[in-house]
């Protein structure tokens, strides 16, 4: 039997998911027009169903999976690395040895998160699809302890109900879920089997391991386990119990270091716990899109197969009205002629019916943010910086409000708990010893930071087209501009990739490198035009060594005056060494 106060955790679940009637009428309508393979919120759905019945336009499934796919290109941009692990404190940022460790929890935190058996990309995608759709999407990050990887898996709202913080942030939630027998003997052994699971498993002829059992896990933080008295919580800030709904009785528990669940809203009300959703705001749009889609293609019927009519004596059965349907009518009083069988007209297609429906259409898109999500593009080849970077601009107020709401509660959430998990997994190299105690967080790449950066060049460039007919006039005020930090500025803010630039360091090497061999070449020129000028002043120098020599001279000062005043020789000798 249940103890007493698990059963009372076991009602608060079983309430928060049922106790959800207007929601659930709400998401039901929203499934069956825009995401039919979730509509199971009020209806129960078997395996190979289809659930596309009654649907005659594929317009609203289409919009809300344009915006989905957006979420995920600018939270996750496909094919590069959209995060980056750093330090909450910057200063130790400058440090190399920070560098490289960042560089390698970066580097093993994206192998894990995109090992092929977690399958997150498949995961996140059907979070974003409910994230667009009913405004609450929810996925869960654990560890495989068995196997040594992560487990992303997303959870339906029809089987999983939130519970909200003072603060209204998601502090726990009730998931439920139907697995085998096999399945749960997989998870949690033969020993934390129920008695009626065990019942099973010996079957009377064979186990029956494909049989299913309600189990509703349980996530709450510790405040809650002691407020229902339930337990122990233990050390961990979380506790985790998996209770079976028709067994009444617990299976396993657990805890938690953080909240395992990352559950990402889009617009949230005071005082309610799930979130509002673009498919809302387009839902009447898409209910008039639907309905003309089904006028409009039995009228499309109704004129290639129009009703006919013929003449007897009498009519045979009911009037048929419907495409391709025949009425035969009683001409025992009609005097005129024509053919025998005649096309019943019962009016046309009004004109700019189908103008008002691509009216509808388009309305319903724009609730999806499908005018404002691509970003702008220079369509003029003469288009100036002030003109791109005011295009840049119009994108950033328009589509960052949108996505930088999500970044907090979806990617930050996710990536504090798979580094986490990883931390305690000792995934990562020990930090170095100048690290120790310090904070990792994790900076996020996306079309939207990508627009601002590149604004930001464009920023630059726009002054500098400003400021270069002054400096034609006054050349002197380039002086107040440093030409390499604008290039390496302008580079970085224009996602250049960073191994196109040299070291700071190696690039003033080169510098004075050319600089030597430019001192160089000035060097040998000045040797080339002077030597003329060394070979006569060696020959001189060399025939007056000679007559000192030889005493026939007393002085120096009885050389040519041209040779240099009072030492002609040290004279000579000072223009030689000059010259070489």
């Amino acid at each position: 039997m249940l103890d007493p106060h698990y059963a009372a955790v076991l009602q608060a679940a079983v309430k928060a998911r049922f106790g959800r009637t207007n929601w659930m009428e709400m998401w039901q309508e929203l499934a069956e027009l825009f995401l039919p393979q979730r509509g199971d919120f009020t209806t129960k759905l078997m395996d190979g169903d289809r659930r596309d019945d009654g649907l005659f336009s594929s317009e609203p499934q289409l919009a809300a999976r344009g915006l989905a796919s957006a979420v995920s290109a600018m939270l996750r941009p496909p094919g590069k690395r959209w995060f980056k692990a750093t330090l909450k404190n910057p200063q130790l940022m400058a440090l190399e040895s920070a560098q490289q460790w960042l560089y390698l929890v970066t580097d093993l935190t994206y192998q894990h998160l995109y090992d092929p058996r977690v399958n997150t990309e498949k995961a996140l995608s059907e979070v974003d699809i409910d994230l667009v759709v009913f405004g609450t999407g929810v996925a869960s990050v654990d560890w495989n302890v068995a196997d040594k990887h992560l487990v992303i898996k997303s959870r339906s709202l029809a089987n999983t109900a939130l519970v909200a913080g003072r603060d209204g942030k998601i502090v726990g939630g009730y998931i439920f879920t139907q697995p085998t027998l096999r399945q749960i003997i997989d998870e949690f052994g033969e020993d934390k089997l129920t008695e009626k699971m065990r019942e099973a498993k010996r079957g009377s002829n064979s186990p029956d391991l494909e049989r299913t059992f309600e189990i509703v896990q349980c996530i709450l933080p510790n405040e809650d386990w002691n407020t229902f008295q339930a337990g122990k919580a233990g050390r961990f800030p979380y506790k985790s119990a998996w209770i079976s709904v028709v067994c009444k009785e617990l299976i396993d528990e657990r805890g938690f270091n953080e909240f395992n669940l990352v559950c990402p809203r889009w617009d949230t009300l005071t005082g309610e716990v799930y979130a509002r959703s673009p498919a809302m705001v387009a839902l009447p749009d898409a209910r008039v899109v639907m309905a003309m889609s089904k006028t409009l293609m039995e009228a499309g019927e109704y004129a290639l197969r129009p009703p006919t009519y013929s003449f007897a004596d009498m009519i045979q059965g009911d009037i048929e009205l419907w495409p391709g349907g025949h009425t035969i009518v009683d001409m025992s009083n009609f005097q005129g002629t024509g053919e025998p069988i005649k096309s019943l007209q019962a009016g046309a297609i009004p004109e700019g019916i189908y103008k008002f429906y691509q009216d509808k259409v388009q309305s319903m898109a724009a609730a999806f943010f499908r005018d404002i999500l691509e970003l702008p593009a220079a369509r003029d080849a003469d288009m100036t910086a002030t003109e791109i970077n005011a295009r840049y601009d119009q994108y950033l107020r328009q589509a960052a409000p949108i996505f930088n709401r999500l970044l907090d509660a979806y990617n930050a959430a996710l990536m504090n708990r798979a580094f986490s998990i990883l931390q305690r997994e000792k995934v990562f190299p020990p930090p170095p010893p100048e690290l120790k105690g310090q904070e990792v967080e994790f900076e996020y790449e996306s079309p939207i930071k990508t627009a601002r950066e590149k604004a930001e060049a464009m920023k630059v460039i726009e002054g500098l087209q400003m400021i270069l007919p002054l400096a034609e006039a006054y050349p002197d005020i380039l002086d107040n501009y440093d030409p390499d930090a604008i290039a390496r500025f302008t580079g970085v803010k224009a996602d250049l990739p960073p191994a196109i630039f040299r070291p700071i360091e190696q690039m003033m090497q080169m510098r004075e490198a050319r600089e030597q061999e430019m001192q160089a070449m000035k060097a040998a020129e000045l040797a080339k035009t002077a030597a003329p000028a060394m070979a006569a002043s060696g020959g001189m120098l060399k025939a007056v060594g000679d007559a000192k020599t030889a005493g026939l001279l007393e002085s120096d000062q009885a050389l040519s005056p041209e040779l240099g005043g009072a030492d002609p020789l040290g004279a000579l000798e000072g223009i030689y060494e000059e010259v070489a």
